[in-house]
Formats: C-alpha cells, sequence, structure tokens
C-alpha cells in the first residue's frame, strides 16, 4: 500500500457508534446518529493490520466539533469500532463533512477483506470483485480457486453464506459448521456487497 493512496485523505465515523463502545460515564446524554467526526486516514490505517483500532485522548477530541468537547470525560485511548470504520473506509461514502481531498482512493480489497474477517462469529472470508481477490482468517481455498468453496466445505468442516452482487462475490465462513450471524453482521455484510458493487 503506497503513501499516496492515504495522503490527505479522511474517514468519517459516527460520533454516536464510537461513544457506545465508551466506559460508562465518558459521554454525558444521548449522541445524534447522524453526527460524525472527519479523522485522518492515516491516524487509522497502520491499526488495521491488528484488527483494533484506537486513537489517542488528544486526537479524539481535536476531531470533535469545538461544541461537543466538554460532553467527552475521557482517560484513556478510544477504541474505533471496525464495523464503523469497514462502512466508512474513504471512497465508500461522501459527504460535506469530509474536508476535501485531492482524490477518494477505493478501499483495498486486502484491507476489506481483514476487516469483515474481524465481525463477531466469522472465522474468513473470501472476496472477489472482477479479476481482484483476496482472503482473510481461515479459509478452505484460495480466492482463485472459488469455484472449489461449495466442494471444500464438507471436507474443512465449515459452512459458509454467499452474497453475490453484479461482478462483486463475498463468501463468509462460519466455524464449526454453524450456520448464521451474530446480531447485525448480515446486515452490515449486505451493506458492504452493495457498495463493493457500485464501486463506492
Amino acid at each position: 500500500m503506497t503513501a499516496s493512496r492515504i495522503d490527505g485523505a479522511f474517514i468519517q465515523l459516527r460520533l454516536a457508534a464510537i461513544a457506545r463502545e465508551l466506559p460508562p460515564g465518558s459521554a454525558d446524554g444521548a449522541l445524534p446518529e447522524t453526527l460524525r467526526i472527519s479523522v485522518p486516514f492515516a491516524w487509522i490505517e497502520p491499526q488495521l493490520a491488528k484488527g483494533a483500532v484506537e486513537l489517542p485522548r488528544d486526537r479524539f477530541v481535536e476531531s470533535l466539533p469545538v461544541e461537543w468537547r466538554p460532553r467527552f470525560h475521557l482517560a484513556e485511548n478510544v477504541s474505533l469500532p471496525l464495523e464503523e470504520i469497514l462502512l466508512n473506509l474513504p471512497g465508500n461514502n461522501s459527504s460535506e463533512e469530509t474536508p476535501p481531498t485531492p482524490s477518494a482512493p477505493a478501499p483495498d480489497i486486502k484491507e476489506i477483506a481483514g476487516l469483515i474477517r474481524a465481525l463477531p462469529g466469522l472465522e474468513g472470508c473470501v472476496l472477489l470483485s472482477g479479476t481482484n481477490g483476496a482472503s482473510a482468517g481461515e479459509v478452505p481455498v484460495h480466492p482463485d480457486d472459488v469455484r472449489k468453496i461449495a466442494s471444500s466445505l464438507d471436507g474443512a468442516g465449515m459452512a459458509a453464506t454467499f452474497l453475490v452482487r453484479d461482478r462483486f462475490c463475498l463468501c463468509v465462513f462460519h466455524g464449526g459448521g454453524r450456520v448464521g450471524f451474530e446480531p447485525g453482521v448480515l446486515e452490515k455484510l449486505d451493506s458492504i456487497t452493495g457498495k463493493m458493487a457500485k464501486g463506492e
């Protein structure tokens, strides 16, 4: 991944989604779901490979609208929800709140695979977008050989769910042969599949 992909890029995150992950008493009152903060993607991208992202307290406060800063009482770094990052990668959305950038680079498919893998209840995933492929976690086949996935599941003791839109295919693997999703995960995957199929 080159520096040019992240230079000047910002990611927008819902403040309410972040606040829900904070320790009790860290934020005063309910926050509107429409309120977002814009964070330089360069602060986040180096941490994605670890499957956990956090901002130093001072950087988080710096990102808050001035009028909202007194409502936060933070004693430690702030963890950012991976699901929120995944759905708002640079190039996935546009808004007047986002500072202008020279370009809006498309999210890297390997990066997206890693973030999908981090969603609760999933063992691994395979993504195919046109001629590009990527995988993350425990998968029984190489992404270039996705046609063998179905025949490989029994031997691997895994179950899978396919989501297909146009030329984009997402296959997620459930551990222990269990079929089903944690609450909200399928909706997130469906949203991701739709955005990727549209090239957003």
